[in-house]
């Protein structure tokens, strides 16, 4: 998922990348009604920028985070 949300385009939505991630990985183990209510959580998330502002502070950090995926 991280690194689908690091390389993803600014504007896609974390939400579109999550859910595409979950069922390409998780999603084909779980039932129906766990894969809707998977997704309805993932709808909540907050938006890609925010998100990665809140994973990477500053610049440099940046180079730091592809290391750490």
């Amino acid at each position: 998922f991280l690194d689908h949300l690091h390389l993803a385009d600014h504007k896609e939505k974390t939400s579109h990348i999550c859910m595409e991630v979950y069922e390409e990985t998780l999603g084909k183990h779980h039932s129906w009604m766990i894969r809707k209510a998977a997704k309805f959580g993932m709808m909540t998330l907050p938006k890609r920028d925010v998100l990665m502002s809140h994973m990477i502070k500053e610049n440099r950090d940046e180079a730091k985070f592809n290391q750490f995926i």
